[in-house]
């Protein structure tokens, strides 16, 4: 009588087959959860008992510079592409804020603006901007509401098609990972090919995850409009 073992973690497992291609995708699954769950750091026992709170004993609470660097660039790349695809949303903000706010000002008396180009709004001693939204006339709230009713089937395809860029993108590192997990290189373990797969296909990773950034701030502005648009008309209505 034949018996099969299934190989645990840590036992050598054979190249290419169904066997690693399930494990890769069992492993992937895994690599995913990586975002979407809390991390749970693991404090030494020596640690734990130099500190009563350990889980903040070595957490860090800023950026390293290196780091902080390439963050700032990714968020800077995302600014201009939404800047690019949803010009009109920000043009109508930019109209509303010019109705309903004071801009700071040089010592020259000219508009202080952002790293956009757009106006940088006075705030008050609590930080709040200084706002008086009295101002819009019935025929702003009316022409606002217009223009944005108008275009918002333009920024909902705009919104889908990041969307599915970030679909297409997080398929593309599945299908990267699960190549790397099963290159036929000798016996190894699963955690040596988990890491393989991880490693060969971090560059589509990260792409994924710049896409999903820009993909969920894309269906802000969109969800963003859509709201400014429903209370201007409760206003009118009211």
């Amino acid at each position: 009588m034949t018996t099969t073992v299934k190989p645990e973690p840590g036992m050598d497992v054979e190249k290419g087959g169904t066997q690693t291609s399930a494990q890769a995708e069992r492993t992937l699954a895994e690599a995913n959860k990586i975002g979407d769950e809390p991390t749970e750091v693991d404090i030494a026992p020596d640690r734990t008992r130099e500190s009563r709170t350990p889980s903040f004993s070595r957490m860090s609470t800023e950026w390293g510079t290196a780091n902080y660097e390439v963050v700032n660039q990714v968020r800077n790349v995302v600014d201009g592409l939404l800047l690019q695809d949803f010009s009109e949303a920000y043009v109508i903000m930019s109209r509303v804020f010019d109705l309903v706010r004071e801009p700071e000002r040089t010592l020259e008396g000219f508009p202080v603006k952002d790293h956009l180009g757009f106006t940088v709004w006075k705030r008050d001693e609590d930080g709040a901007y200084i706002e008086d939204w009295t101002l819009l006339t019935r025929r702003d709230k009316e022409n606002l509401i217009l223009s944005i009713t108008s275009r918002m089937m333009e920024w909902e395809q705009a919104a889908g098609n990041a969307w599915g860029e970030a679909m297409l993108s997080k398929g593309m590192w599945e299908e990267r990972y699960a190549m790397c997990f099963d290159e036929p290189t000798g016996k190894l373990t699963v955690e040596d090919r988990t890491q393989r797969g991880r490693l060969g296909s971090r560059d589509e990773r990260y792409f994924a995850i710049f896409k999903s950034l820009y993909s969920r701030r894309a269906d802000a502005i969109t969800k963003s409009m859509e709201r400014l648009s429903q209370r201007l008309k409760d206003i009118l209505e009211a």
